[in-house]
């Protein structure tokens, strides 16, 4: 309860024990991937490992890509995930990796 004439303080309460977020985290990603990019600049177009060239990705994919983008997958993790950042604009980090590992490791869309 707070007291009337009392600032309140923020209280973060970090409910995913498996995460410890630290503050140099994110600009340490940033900059390992600019470094990539810098001295591998076609990252973005192949990949770095070479045994992945022949990867068989999908060439024709765009019901499924378009059934995930419209939370039709059929997979109600996934569809949330997605309804999640349709709503809110904001997807959360574990929605996010199972929603990318769908598109990417099930529907096979590079």
């Amino acid at each position: 309860m707070i007291d009337e004439g009392r600032t309140p303080i923020p209280v973060y309460i970090h409910d995913e024990p498996d995460t410890d977020w630290q503050p140099g985290a994110a600009s340490a990603w940033r900059e390992f991937s600019h470094h990539l990019l810098y001295h591998f600049p076609s990252t973005p177009l192949e990949s770095m490992d070479k045994r992945f060239n022949a990867f068989p990705w999908k060439s024709s994919y765009r019901d499924e890509l378009h059934r995930w983008q419209r939370e039709k997958t059929g997979i109600r993790l996934v569809d949330a995930g997605i309804r999640e950042l349709w709503t809110t604009g904001y997807m959360h980090n574990r929605a996010r990796m199972i929603v990318a590992s769908f598109l990417v490791k099930n529907l096979l869309i590079p």
